[in-house]
């Protein structure tokens, strides 16, 4: 894999000009491939409407002027999905309105429970309708991509999402885009435009490629990987290029006597700055029929220990653009679900900085409506020592949230 990764490096600051023929040559393929009597033409139109209502109450502090912030934000997505013959298709059209209160922001940052949106989007498939000081009107296409079975191996060329690594709160390896540890709706990544190889070798390994162009070379990626499963263990090796760093970085899923134990680790080598490495351990655990637990520890070496550098940290354009969360070395993740009935679940989890002892919880309430909509309610409660001239915790520096949240499905 190393002896390709780098030949490929070497390649792939032209492939973006390859983009159109490749479209051209992989509809040529579909078209003269043979019919069989399982590709008839199937399609399926499927969306949803979500209303996601918060309230944020900050600290008393000079910088602030709203102590309390509403922000109401409505989705509505459309989603087409189908397959001709080897062929098979995506597209997820979206509209995004938001009505919030805008004010100073409080010292150190206050947290992402929207989703973050991707750092690689070379196609122009974003749009303003309307853009105010107090409200925005956005419309994409978050999916539009075609996937070719070439027998062999499957190519899909387009705006998809891309998932690695095995963590839920984090996730070191999953570098092209990414849920915040506090992100509410986790129905949905946020799509990337990519040419995305995926190439089986036996029923118990597979290899991986994923090239994501940008106009400059320099904010590209390109990151290869390699699953193989081990008895009841899974490992993955991966490595390759993004937005001017050096990765290389691994996984392990297994499942010991019902216990699920998952490990995961990048080491990065900027062009310019001081390599690091993140790394997470998690267990999970089905401890009844209706409740789960999951235990994550996760360390940052991108953060630092002190609280005054803290800011320095989420300056920095990979915390900017959503690939790193948090500031800090050290953290404990705390994850749980119960089950009271098939309609009612109560969610719940924790985020501790283990440098500064400052936390967050989410407790939060799931009711199903009816089939097709659900409702939840929560809360992120902040704890921790409160700015005053600076700095002197990381979710210290959050405000609480209270969360509503209405989902309606369709065509499902």
């Amino acid at each position: 894999m190393y002896v390709l990764v780098r030949a490929l490096l070497k390649i792939a600051p032209h492939l973006d000009r390859l983009i159109i023929p490749c479209w051209l040559v992989f509809l040529l393929l579909v078209i003269i491939s043979p019919a069989r009597a399982e590709d008839a033409f199937q399609t399926d139109f499927t969306g949803y409407f979500d209303n996601l209502f918060t309230l944020k109450s900050y600290y008393s502090h000079p910088t602030i002027e709203d102590r309390v912030q509403p922000t109401d934000i409505q989705r509505l997505r459309l989603m087409w999905e189908g397959s001709w013959k080897r062929l098979s298709y995506e597209a997820h059209y979206e509209h995004l309105m938001a009505v919030r209160r805008t004010s100073a922001e409080a010292i150190g940052t206050s947290g992402r429970v929207e989703r973050v949106s991707a750092a690689f989007r070379y196609l122009d498939l974003d749009w303003h309708i309307e853009t105010q000081e107090h409200f925005t009107w956005d419309h994409q296409l978050d999916r539009l991509n075609a996937k070719i079975d070439l027998g062999f191996a499957d190519i899909t060329l387009g705006r998809q999402a891309i998932s690695w690594g095995v963590g839920y709160l984090w996730s070191p390896v999953d570098l092209l885009t990414t849920f915040s540890p506090l992100q509410i709706n986790r129905d949905y990544k946020a799509g990337v435009d990519a040419v995305f190889f995926d190439l089986p070798l036996g029923p118990f390994q597979e290899s991986y490629l994923a090239y994501a162009p940008e106009e400059n070379w320099d904010d590209s990626a390109l990151l290869a990987r390699h699953r193989l499963r081990l008895g009841a263990v899974d490992v993955a090796v991966m490595g390759g290029w993004t937005i001017s760093d050096y990765v290389l970085g691994g996984e392990i899923n297994a499942d010991i006597k019902g216990i699920g134990m998952r490990m995961e680790a990048a080491h990065t080598w900027p062009e310019d700055s001081s390599r690091f490495v993140r790394a997470l351990f998690g267990l999970d655990y089905q401890c009844t029929s209706d409740f789960f637990l999951q235990l994550e520890y996760y360390y940052n070496g991108f953060g630092t220990s002190d609280p005054d550098r803290y800011s320095e940290v989420s300056a920095a354009p990979r915390f900017l653009r959503g690939e790193i969360f948090n500031t800090a070395h050290h953290y404990l993740g705390v994850n749980g679900r119960y089950q009271f009935t098939p309609l009612v679940i109560l969610h719940g989890s924790a985020i501790i900085n283990l440098n500064d002892g400052s936390a967050l919880l989410e407790p939060a309430l799931i009711y199903s409506l009816s089939n097709n909509a659900e409702i939840r309610l929560g809360a992120i409660l902040a704890l921790g020592k409160r700015p005053d001239d600076s700095l002197r915790s990381e979710f210290g520096a959050y405000p609480h949230l209270g969360f509503g949240e209405l989902i309606f499905y369709f065509g499902r």
